[in-house]
């Protein structure tokens, strides 16, 4: 059996957080939960629940194994682009277009590891929209142009 060690918890979620640009103020809106509940949890004050540590890792494409146990790979290999949902990705690819334009670049999935950590992070926050929040692809799609044009 695996041993939870909440200090390195901790330093998984941050390091991940880093990598994707976010704090948390940023997660919890994205996510849906009190900016407070986010702080408490980055600060090791709380362990989150079942259900927000389960938006965090969809949001975020983060294999659960490395974030709880320090196991594995950062990303969950399911998260690649070849077996991502088809419908969702095709409402990702253009904001996540949108979003590498606005810093003057072009997407490049298949040269650029970045571009491909952007394009995942915007299908999990669509996936995470979708499906923890009931909305369409078409309605997530517009609240995730709206949340990461606005940043």
């Amino acid at each position: 059996m695996k041993n939870f060690d909440h200090a390195t918890f901790i330093a998984n979620l941050k390091a991940a957080l880093r990598r994707f640009g976010e704090n948390s103020n940023s997660l919890s809106q994205k996510i849906d939960v009190g900016q407070s509940s986010i702080h408490k949890i980055l600060s090791g004050k709380t362990v989150p629940t079942a259900e927000t540590l389960a938006k965090i890792i969809g949001y975020l494409g983060l294999d659960a194994n490395w974030v709880l146990f320090n196991d594995g790979d950062m990303l969950k290999s399911s998260g690649s682009i070849n077996t991502l949902d088809s419908e969702i990705l095709d409402a990702a690819i253009p904001i996540a277009a949108r979003i590498l334009n606005k810093q003057g670049e072009d997407l490049d999935l298949e040269h650029n590891h970045t571009h491909r950590d952007a394009l995942i992070k915007v299908y999990n926050s669509l996936h995470v929209q979708i499906h923890g929040f009931g909305r369409t692809t078409e309605e997530a799609a517009e609240a995730t142009t709206r949340a990461t044009t606005a940043a």
